[in-house]
């Protein structure tokens, strides 16, 4: 028996036959791959949202019966009180007993209430991202021609062509090495590498996103007034990728790598841009933050340039593929 922790679909489809997930409120074992869990799952979600509903309505009815026996007893109360001349015994004796009456039922039925309100399925859903996307209005952000980038003793690539168009996502890929963040790095002029050809990128509206995250620190408060991020938005943002409110209060350089990069997703999705760069923005991110990027990016399909290994994100979301 081997153990495999990943966030990589294909690769764990292709290893595992039991999935263990962590899922909001258990421990979930199922028999099989991630995409036959996942495929589970979505029947539980559908079944306990059918419930749901169900229980649901008869909440209303319970709520609305015993609102209408909380009112007998006001009612009754009135009437005793209203009828300052006639016989206190009789109203008195009658309106006690109604008010007893209701008094024993709405126990019973906000009983009721708490036992359905107690079978009301807590169901784990991903919350819908945002993204402060500008298009430009020029057709061509970034043209690479004939671009050779190389260490003073190692090529890492040569004669490098592509554009990237408005309203396209262009990955690149390539192993390790191969140059994939120095040409990011060339790109905003940030590199001492030898270079030959040409490399434009025509906007300075841009989004960066990069592997390191050290740069990262201090309180978020401090960090959005560095970015000149809506903090408010920015909080949002941070919320619906899982942040937890109580670490909104923990310095930066003090959360877990997964949450880390969560605040430079957040910076990312907040700062208005006509480009997104990306450098690998799925790493450290479980399945459920994968599935928010890929359904933002997907809905809104923003001008983007983006290094990526994960297969399931290119085959979704690539319109051209540079490999180098």
């Amino acid at each position: 028996m081997a153990l495999s922790s990943s966030h990589d679909r294909i690769f764990l489809d292709q290893v595992i036959d039991h999935t263990l997930v962590i899922e909001k409120n258990q421990l979930f074992l199922a028999k099989g791959d991630l995409t036959t869990y996942q495929l589970q799952k979505e029947r539980r979600d559908t079944f306990d949202k059918r419930q749901n509903e169900k229980t649901r309505h008869e909440l209303a009815r319970l709520k609305k019966a015993a609102l209408t026996k909380e009112n007998w007893a006001k009612q009754a109360e009135r009437q005793k009180q209203n009828n300052a001349h006639a016989d206190k015994g009789f109203i008195g004796h009658r309106a006690a007993k109604v008010m007893k009456r209701a008094d024993h039922l709405n126990k019973r039925l906000q009983a009721e209430i708490k036992t359905k309100e107690q079978q009301l399925k807590n169901i784990e859903t991903s919350a819908t991202l945002s993204l402060n996307y500008q298009r430009s209005q020029k057709k061509t952000l970034i043209t690479a021609k004939d671009l050779t980038l190389a260490y003073p003793a190692k090529e890492l690539f040569s004669k490098l062509n592509f554009t990237v168009s408005t309203g396209q996502i262009v990955v690149l890929k390539g192993a390790n090495g191969r140059g994939k963040s120095s040409l990011f790095q060339a790109l905003l002029g940030q590199t001492e590498l030898i270079q030959q050809g040409s490399l434009t990128l025509a906007t300075k509206r841009f989004s960066l996103l990069k592997q390191d995250l050290s740069e990262n620190t201090g309180t978020l408060a401090a960090f959005a007034q560095k970015h000149a991020l809506d903090y408010t938005l920015f909080l949002t943002l941070l919320k619906k990728l899982g942040i937890p409110r109580q670490t909104f209060a923990t310095k930066i350089e003090q959360m877990s790598q997964g949450q880390q990069k969560k605040v430079a997703l957040a910076c990312v999705l907040a700062t208005p841009a006509e480009l997104y760069l990306l450098d690998e923005p799925l790493n450290y991110l479980d399945t459920f933050n994968q599935d928010q990027l890929l359904e933002l990016f997907a809905t809104v399909h923003p001008t983007m340039l983006v290094i990526e290994h994960d297969q399931n994100f290119i085959t979704k979301l690539a319109d051209q593929i540079i490999k180098l």
